[in-house]
């Protein structure tokens, strides 16, 4: 499902150029709930995103989100979207708050 939608707006290339760094930036909302829950972006389909990007040319892929239930790294393996990045190459990244 996520080629074919891909494929009715151009295709990933459109959106990747060769050599790009590329930000997948998924809800990983919680610590505490898995993707059945609906508590966070389907982790096949961040997997699928992940590998199209490297398949169009991209150097790399990071996926981030600020959780607001508990730690990120904890969000990022409860939600299982660690573990279809990683398998497609990508990598999870903890992001930072900064007070401006």
């Amino acid at each position: 499902m996520v080629r074919r939608a891909l494929a009715s707006l151009g295709g990933m290339d459109k959106f990747v150029p060769k050599g790009a760094n590329v930000v997948v930036k998924p809800n990983i909302c919680v610590a505490y709930h898995t993707y059945e829950y609906a508590a966070t972006t389907n982790p096949w389909v961040v997997g699928a995103l992940v590998k199209m990007c490297f398949e169009a040319g991209a150097s790399s892929v990071k996926v981030m989100d600020f959780p607001f239930g508990g730690s990120a790294q904890e969000a990022y393996v409860k939600s299982g979207i660690k573990e279809q990045v990683e398998a497609a190459g990508g990598e999870m990244v903890s992001m930072r708050v900064s007070n401006m």
